[in-house]
This record gives C-alpha cells, sequence and structure tokens, in this order.
C-alpha cells in the first residue's frame, strides 16, 4: 500500500508539473506570492490520496500538507576555463579620432656628426687693387710769418708763396688744406694751393679763395701729383693794387693721401 501511494504521489507530481508547465509562471504567481522561479511553486497534497491541487491561501485546506516544486538550487561551481576559440575576422576600420592636443617640446637631440668636406670653388677674378698703405701719410708745412708783407700783383709766382710743404710729396692724390691768417692790414686777399712743378702761376692752381678786412683765410682742394713727386706751396697776393704793410700769420698746409674721389 505505501508503494502504491508513492507511486500516485510520483505520478501526480508529474501532473502538477505539466499543469504548472502549462499555466506558465504568471499563472502561478498569481496564486500565491511564493509562486517564484526563484523560490519554486507551492502546492496543496492530499495525504490520503496524494492529489495535489494549487494552494489559493495561505494554508492548505485540512487533510492536505504543503509541497514545493522547481525551487531554484544552490549555485554550481564554475566550469573549468573553456578552449580558446578561433580569431575573429578583423573588423573595418574606426573613423578617425580628432586631432590630439600637441605634445611639449622634446629634447634638444645630439649634434650630428660634420659634413663632408665640400669641394673647392674656382679661383675668383682679382678685385681691384686696394691702397698701398699709405693712405694715412700726411705732408706738412708751417711758416710763422710777419716777416714779409704780401706782395701786389707781379706774374712772378714765387712773390706769393707763403710756405711750402717741407718735404717732396711722392707721386699720387691728395687731398690738400692750407689756412692762414693776416697782421697789420685789411686789404683785400686772394690765395691759392700750387703745384710747384709747374713755373707758370696759371698752371697747378686750385680753388682760389678770397680774404676781405684781413680775415683769415682757408683753401682745399684735391691735387694730383706726378711721377717722381713735387711739392705743394700755398700762396697769397695783395689785390688792393697799392702796397701795405699786412703780412701772412701761422700759415699751415696739410696733404693727406687719399684713393678715389666719388668712386
Amino acid at each position: 500500500m505505501i508503494a502504491k501511494t508513492r507511486k500516485s504521489t510520483l505520478a501526480a507530481a508529474t501532473v502538477v508539473a505539466l499543469t504548472l508547465t502549462g499555466l506558465g509562471v504568471s499563472a502561478i504567481a498569481a496564486t500565491s506570492a511564493q509562486n517564484t522561479a526563484a523560490t519554486g511553486y507551492v502546492v496543496c497534497v492530499s495525504k490520503t490520496t496524494g492529489d495535489m491541487k494549487l494552494r489559493t491561501k495561505s494554508t492548505c485546506p485540512k487533510g492536505f500538507t504543503t509541497k514545493v516544486f522547481g525551487a531554484k538550487g544552490p549555485a554550481g561551481l564554475t566550469g573549468a576555463q573553456g578552449i580558446q576559440g578561433i580569431q575573429g575576422i578583423q573588423g573595418e576600420a574606426g573613423v578617425d579620432g580628432p586631432q590630439g592636443l600637441k605634445g611639449d617640446i622634446g629634447a634638444i637631440g645630439m649634434p650630428g656628426e660634420p659634413g663632408e668636406q665640400g669641394v673647392q670653388g674656382e679661383q675668383g677674378v682679382q678685385g681691384v687693387a686696394g691702397l698701398d698703405g699709405s693712405a694715412a701719410t700726411v705732408y706738412t708745412g708751417y711758416s710763422a710769418g710777419q716777416d714779409r708783407p704780401l706782395a701786389i700783383w707781379t706774374d712772378d709766382p714765387l712773390d706769393y708763396r707763403i710756405m711750402v710743404t717741407d718735404s717732396v710729396v711722392p707721386q699720387g692724390r691728395y687731398l690738400v688744406t692750407a689756412t692762414s691768417s693776416f697782421r697789420y692790414g685789411t686789404d683785400p686777399v686772394e690765395c691759392w694751393i700750387k703745384l710747384d712743378a709747374s713755373p707758370d702761376y696759371n698752371v697747378g692752381i686750385y680753388r682760389l679763395t678770397d680774404s676781405t678786412g684781413g680775415a683769415a683765410v682757408t683753401s682745399q682742394a684735391v691735387i694730383d701729383v706726378p711721377s717722381g713727386g713735387n711739392t705743394l706751396s700755398y700762396y697769397c697776393v695783395n689785390i688792393s693794387g697799392t702796397t701795405s704793410q699786412m703780412t701772412h700769420f701761422d700759415a699751415f698746409i696739410s696733404a693727406l693721401k687719399i684713393g678715389d674721389i666719388n668712386p
């Protein structure tokens, strides 16, 4: 009798399980708050016949006992690591991202190796010859004066020479400057710088300079001294037409060798 009861109970349980499956979880859950997939499904089983029916109240009726079917069991142990699958096909390249921020400036690199020696270029055209090193050479002359009155016009250049350079000036081009003041008179005076190689006062005259009232006078000229060299002199003449006692005083001449004029 006991074996029969157990078989009946198992058969009934199978029927209940199928019935529960047919009803679905939502229908079972509607009959009892305990009917969930996690806690199982609560039914009432007859103690004498093994019949089962859904429990619709908080307790089963008299002669029935409460049974729970389908309760969730404890979690199983973690299984072993599966074999690595085959590598999938590479996907398409993604869209380029936005430009990143500019990084910090890197450290200065090591100096590079020296380059190879270049081929020597062709000889250039020779430049114009420079000065001979005597551009700073100055030739001078000085006369204190006050010992001979200025001559009036006599057509003899030597009558008008008041001073001469102390030495012969070599061949070359010179910037010549001469100055003089006058004493003991206020007659009009005309002065000029002259290359002494020419005996005629009309040859080698450069830059006539006038003075009136006895004022000091300064003359300046560029003179080309010919081959062999020559002296340079300063000449002043009384152009009043009348003899006077006016003399020159502190006359000075200088000749500075130069290269070109308005190159």
